[in-house]
């Protein structure tokens, strides 16, 4: 792996962008709370704060020479700071609304400027304004000037790139993107342009073309993965041509050649979130990046290159032989996610040698499977885009629907069987019909039509980023979304548009819930807090605190309490309307998820280290009931209908169902592969389970001799009636 040459945490608030000086003595990095901190290369250690602005500081950029820097703030100014006497020789107030990108331009007389409304300003350092450039009409990500300082580059929200004239103040031209646009970056020359965007890509734009040239003919698209890459940069000409780096969602940094749109050459683990920025030092021998960890790291250029040549150099390229081998035929990879049939479930042979795919730099995994109430049918999709209807009955992929975004979350409709919802990376919501798309299916194999394209019937739109959480409120109508974006949204399932957006949160909602009178929404982000927020809109009732990310939130059955479960090892139960910390639950581990069964009124916890519990809802004081035999994270778990039986699917590999009055455990199932996504339908009469793995597989399980009843209320107790047998069988679905 590649080295990190420093690394620099912000402790006080999390950072959210980075600048190398121009002599790379200095990193600067700017801060939620409004600071600019100055930090030492060589020692990695603070040095300096600038403070002025009284909002999040959200760009940055040095001059070219000197100790000079600029800012911009969420508080719609930008500051010019003289940095060896830590003060603010000028500041620009042009904007009005916050500012999200700058830059200095090659000779350090102008400065640009964008902002949230989609203005791009100019201006002297004096803080003097030159002039505006208006046409786009969303939110500006990132202003850039070319190497010569004759023109500059901007990517909107609105999905375009422009590139402006300065004399003239006119774009010369509009590049539009299939997504949201992000970032910009020229090449030495101003031949090319870079930019990074939604749908994992990154796009190089030739600027020599023709002005009414076609797309296709301008543009070389390099996908790879899944998410927004929000940001990219050139780096310096390697021996085979120019590279480039790029950012990702799951805080990897992966180098491209220019020359090979297939495949990065080289992937930096760079950070434990999501890559919010990526830029060079003006000499290109420093990389710096910033990420959702708080921590910015600077990485040395010149050793990212020799890593690309050695691993060049430690394999032959594909297709060739090593020496002394004969060459081999290529193999096809499938990486369709595909139902596991039972015969395919064998145990390896420890003896043979395992062969080794590229696919595993990039697993497959299922992230989110969804039963509709019957589980007649089920819906999962993973982390290569794939969108699947199951036939539940048949053991068979039904539909394979289109979907142009990756979806991160779908879930069937709580009433209508029928419809189910895709919340994708580019911030929409897909409605799909699985009716329309049989109909449309049996249509086209009765030859009636020529072909079915399997679309979502209509779409409801938008958060800015992706989309990480989806939950449905108690009456069917209503959802709850948690985004990238910081917001939380309620939407109605008839709607186009989001009913309400909840701001106030300073990192990723990941996830959010609806209390059952409709009332109240809460949320959980990865800025540690709980929030409680009036359904209707506006601020937040109150503000709770955890020591680490908060991954789950839900009400109680009536609503006065709202659970969270988080990194900390400590479930919390909040009064919902007065924000009181009324208890704090002592978890085995890291809890990544928790659930309520309104039925039972018992509350599950469970997470990293294979540990889950079960609380009584009714009496937070009482001891809670482990479930044990997971050795590994428990990345899904879901209560049977009427709470009487746990669920559970981990890394381990291993499918479990455990007893929830006793914690008793009544069967396992052993899969290849650790499973990441679950849904279970378990009541009176069904027992099915849809569990996904990390290699793109799904299997229906069939959990034999398990009948879940309503708790029987005795003399204001509540029983359970009991099977006979203490163990339940657990077996794959016969498939095809």
């Amino acid at each position: 792996s590649l080295p990190v040459y420093a690394a620099l945490e912000s402790k006080e608030s999390p950072s959210r962008c980075a600048s190398v000086s121009a002599d790379t003595e200095m990193v600067a990095t700017g801060d939620e709370a409004g600071d600019v901190h100055i930090w030492d290369t060589e020692t990695a250690e603070s040095v300096t704060t600038l403070s002025g602005h009284s909002s999040a500081v959200n760009c940055l950029a040095w001059f070219p020479t000197g100790r000079s820097l600029v800012s911009g703030s969420s508080d719609m100014t930008a500051r010019v700071w003289l940095e060896t006497d830590a003060t603010c020789v000028a500041t620009y107030t042009g904007h009005t609304s916050q500012v999200c990108s700058i830059a200095v331009a090659p000779d350090g007389l102008l400065i640009v400027s964008a902002d949230q409304n989609g203005e791009v300003h100019l201006w002297k350092p004096s803080g003097e304004a030159v002039k505006t450039f208006k046409g786009h009409t969303a939110a500006v990500r990132s202003v850039m000037f070319s190497p010569t300082g004759g023109k500059i580059a901007s990517a909107s929200a609105d999905k375009t790139v422009r590139v402006w004239n300065i004399e003239t103040g006119k774009a010369e031209r509009v590049l539009e993107h299939r997504g949201k646009a992000y970032d910009v970056s020229f090449n030495q020359d101003a031949t090319r342009l870079l930019s990074a965007s939604a749908f994992a890509t990154c796009c190089i734009w030739d600027l020599e073309k023709a002005h009414d040239a076609e797309v296709s003919e301008m543009c070389t698209e390099y996908h790879f993965g899944s998410g927004t890459s929000l940001s990219c940069c050139y780096l310096p000409t390697g021996p085979r041509g120019d590279r480039f780096c790029m950012a990702s969602e799951g805080g990897v940094i992966y180098v491209w050649e220019v020359a090979d749109p297939t495949a990065p050459v080289y992937q930096v683990e760079a950070h434990a979130e999501v890559v919010h920025q990526l830029r060079t030092s003006l000499n290109k021998a420093w990389l710096v990046s910033t990420g959702g960890d708080n921590v910015s790291r600077v990485w040395s250029v010149e050793a990212l290159g020799d890593k690309i040549e050695q691993k060049r150099n430690a394999a032959p390229a594909k297709g060739e032989a090593a020496e002394g081998e004969e060459p081999e035929e290529a193999e096809v990879v499938h990486r369709e996610h595909a139902m596991l049939s039972e015969d395919e479930q064998e145990e390896p042979d420890a003896t043979a040698a395992q062969p080794v795919s590229d696919d595993e730099d990039m697993p497959d995994i299922v992230r989110s499977i969804t039963l509709n109430e019957d589980a007649s049918y089920g819906v999962s999709c993973s982390e290569h885009g794939s969108l699947l209807i199951w036939d539940i009955a048949a053991a068979v992929v039904a539909v394979r629907c289109a979907c142009p975004a990756v979806a991160r979350v779908v879930k069937f409709h709580p009433v209508d069987k029928e419809f189910f919802l895709a919340a994708c990376d580019d911030g929409w919501i897909r409605v799909y019909s699985v009716k329309e798309l049989l109909e449309l299916k049996d249509m086209l194999e009765q030859k009636k039509i020529k072909s079915a394209s399997y679309e979502a019937t209509r779409v409801i739109g938008f958060h800015d980023f992706c989309i990480r959480s989806l939950r449905w409120a108690k009456d069917g109508e209503h959802f709850v979304t948690g985004s990238l974006d910081a917001t939380v949204r309620v939407w109605s399932f008839d709607s186009i548009s989001h009913d309400v957006c909840l701001e106030g949160h300073k990192d990723t909602v990941l996830d959010a819930d609806m209390s059952p009178n409709l009332q109240l929404v809460v949320s959980a982000s990865a800025d540690k807090t709980v929030r409680m927020w009036p359904a209707r809109g506006g601020k937040e009732l109150w503000v709770g605190k955890h020591g680490a990310y908060v991954y789950s939130v839900q009400f109680t059955p009536d609503g006065r309490r709202a659970v969270s479960a988080s990194g900390d090892r400590t479930a919390r139960v909040w009064a919902s309307r007065k924000g009181d910390c009324l208890q704090i639950l002592k978890a085995g581990s890291a809890l990544l998820m928790c659930a309520v069964n309104d039925a039972a009124c018992m509350m599950l916890g469970a997470g990293y280290e294979g540990a889950m519990q079960v609380w009584d809802v009714k009496s937070w004081e009482s001891p809670a009931i482990e479930l044990l035999g997971h050795g590994a994270e428990i990345r899904a778990a879901c209560f049977s209908q009427y709470g009487g039986y746990v669920v559970s699917a981990s890394n381990d590999g291993s499918l479990r169902v455990f007893d929830t009055r006793t914690g008793t455990p009544l069967g396992a199932l052993p899969v290849q592969s650790p499973l990441y996504s679950m849904a279970l339908v378990l009541d009176e009469s069904r027992a099915i389970c849809l569990v996904g793995d990390e290699k793109g597989q799904v299997t229906i399980v069939k959990i034999a001799g398990v009948v879940d009843r309503p708790p029987v209320h005795v003399g204001g107790l509540t029983d359970r009636p009991t099977e006979a047998s203490p163990r339940r069988s657990i077996t794959p679905y016969l498939n095809n």
